[in-house]
């Protein structure tokens, strides 16, 4: 518990001024279970970013979805990095 309290203490979360600066392409993954960060809290993210950014909710996961669906996960990755790539 003591490295969740020390975590949260110094958390800085971006301001909408410093969300609208973003010029890289942006993708959001988010579990479709997650209760700790909801889809709804990502939709309102991607809503602050410029430039339409994607936004995937991975089934049958939450919070730890790069580790209850790995597979979902890189595949979506893998499709953005093809996506962006300058080759």
């Amino acid at each position: 518990m003591y490295m969740c309290k020390a975590y949260y203490r110094q958390i800085e979360v971006p301001t909408a001024h410093q969300l609208a600066l973003v010029r890289a392409p942006v993708l959001l993954l988010c579990g479709e279970a997650d209760l700790l960060v909801p889809a709804e809290c990502s939709r309102r993210l991607q809503e602050m970013l410029p430039g339409a950014p994607e936004l995937q909710v991975i089934p049958n996961s939450s919070h730890q979805l790069m580790q209850e669906q790995p597979a979902a996960v890189n595949r979506k990755l893998q499709s953005f990095f093809s996506s962006v790539s300058d080759d």
